[in-house]
């Protein structure tokens, strides 16, 4: 049992990826080129495709790319006065829904028509629910005003995508598919990053003629679609190290994992950074007895950005300005926990966002008016303490365990150590949640949209693929007996 083997067909998405790319393209068009009186129909056509279609995977991969403002495009609000090219934004009468939201419920109304899929994580999952609106409840005692309450509204239809998802993406074959049109997101990062580093300015900036040169501020920083690009680096990783053949090379899979991390070096975001050179070295080490397909890859990589670095001098002042950003981790590792006074969230805004805290420790703020005047979406773990105390922060800490249990247990059953992937994504998750960003929150400040799709992906991906591997184990044990 300890070296099973499979009969899995190659997975070939050839016209599906290209399909991808010129529905992708045509979409810019729409939004850049032509008038609103035909972005607003093009759309609402897209989502009646996408509730009527049988590919799932396919319009699910493809509005996320279309929502992780790659390069800038496809932002959801104006970014200049006056700038109309952007997503729609649909009025119901004083309703308003943004395309985003009007995506969210209709996925949720397309899973209802699915049948019930029983997932590891479900009873925990329900007790979280049933907390979270009870919070709900909680708030209107202490008080919401019109926008704290569009603002929980709007959180409940994010967090609906841990309904919607595992029932329409709940096949192996899906989990696959959509995983390699993903990736297909991750090359229109790099081509933007690169087009960016080259130009200095954003795609999306250039067809809005806003002319603002990355290069004028002192600091370089190129962050662009990093939910996407965590998600494509974790997945990426599970295909490198599994022993299936999901019809894409091992040396492409390394490629484009390395250029993941590069990515994130590139944001010189130190949280992020420290999360994906720890994920890195991992998987590194748990590749050590592999052939050579990630060190062949590393060398291509790093062969061509020393090319690009001796090339260009704007290469030579990038690399120069992370590195100066990063090395004030140095100062922290010193005992410095302000990072020369550049970690402002760690000695003024944690602790006052602390003292409200003591207000009320057991179960927090949840969605009032209060909580988000107090509220820092770059402190993870007090901020989560300010929402939903220390009985919500258990919970989801709970969910952790959960999750790590779970994967050790079919790990022994199937002898597939690629699994422990998804425990190195969550020990990354959890480095950014304490460094950079609240990620596991219940609210709809910073990227919420983002990080549910991340989290409800990965969790779907552990169930979906654990529980296959786990049933075809099982199968083959009887029929021995």
């Amino acid at each position: 049992m300890k070296n099973y083997k499979l009969n899995i067909p190659k997975y070939s998405l050839g016209f599906e990826v290209i399909g991808q790319w010129i529905l992708y393209f045509t979409s810019i068009i729409v939004v850049y080129f032509l008038p609103s009186i035909i972005k607003y129909p093009y759309f609402l056509i897209l989502l009646f495709i996408t509730f009527i279609s049988k590919k799932d995977y396919w319009w699910i991969a493809f509005f996320i790319i279309i929502f992780a403002n790659i390069g800038g495009l496809f932002s959801q609000t104006s970014i200049a006065e006056g700038v109309y090219q952007r997503l729609p934004l649909y009025k119901f009468g004083p309703i308003r829904l943004p395309l985003y939201d009007m995506f969210l419920s209709l996925l949720l109304l397309k899973s209802i028509r699915y049948g019930k899929v029983r997932t590891f994580y479900n009873d925990l999952l329900s007790l979280i629910i049933i907390y979270i609106l009870l919070l709900f409840m909680f708030s209107f005692v202490l008080g919401m005003d019109d926008n704290s309450l569009e603002a929980g509204l709007r959180f409940l239809i994010r967090a609906s995508l841990f309904y919607s998802i595992p029932r329409i993406i709940s096949t192996k074959d899906k989990i696959i598919k959509i995983h390699k049109l993903l990736f297909n997101g991750l090359i229109m990062v790099i081509i933007s990053v690169i087009y960016t580093l080259i130009t200095g300015y954003e795609i999306g900036n250039k067809f809005l003629n806003i002319y603002k040169s990355v290069y004028e501020f002192g600091e370089y920083r190129f962050l662009d679609s990093p939910y996407l690009i965590f998600l494509s680096f974790i997945f990426l990783s599970y295909w490198l190290i599994s022993n299936e053949n999901i019809g894409i090379k091992k040396s492409i899979l390394a490629i484009l994992m390395v250029l993941s991390y590069i990515l994130i070096i590139l944001s010189a975001t130190r949280g992020w950074f420290i999360s994906f050179t720890i994920m890195m070295l991992i998987i590194l080490f748990m590749n050590l007895n592999k052939k050579g397909s990630i060190k062949n890859s590393i060398m291509v990589v790093l062969i061509c950005f020393l090319l690009l670095f001796s090339l260009y001098t704007n290469f030579q002042n990038i690399f120069n300005n992370i590195f100066n950003r990063l090395k004030s981790i140095e100062l922290l590792a010193k005992g410095d926990i302000t990072a020369g006074g550049t970690l402002s969230r760690i000695n003024v805004r944690g602790p006052a966002m602390l003292k409200k805290v003591k207000e009320n420790p057991l179960i927090g703020f949840g969605f009032s008016k209060e909580y988000y005047i107090y509220a820092d979406n770059h402190v993870g773990w007090i901020m989560q303490l300010l929402q939903m105390g220390i009985i919500g922060t258990l919970l989801i800490i709970y969910l952790f365990i959960r999750i790590v249990t779970h994967i050790r247990k079919i790990v022994k059953i199937t002898n597939n150590s690629s699994y422990y992937v998804f425990i190195i994504g969550l020990i990354g998750l959890i480095i950014i949640h304490s460094t950079s960003t609240a990620i596991f929150s219940f609210t709809y400040l910073g990227a919420a949209g983002p990080i549910y799709e991340l989290l409800v992906l990965m969790l779907t991906t552990i169930d979906v693929l654990t529980k296959e591997d786990s049933y075809l184990i099982n199968k083959m044990e009887k029929s021995k007996i």
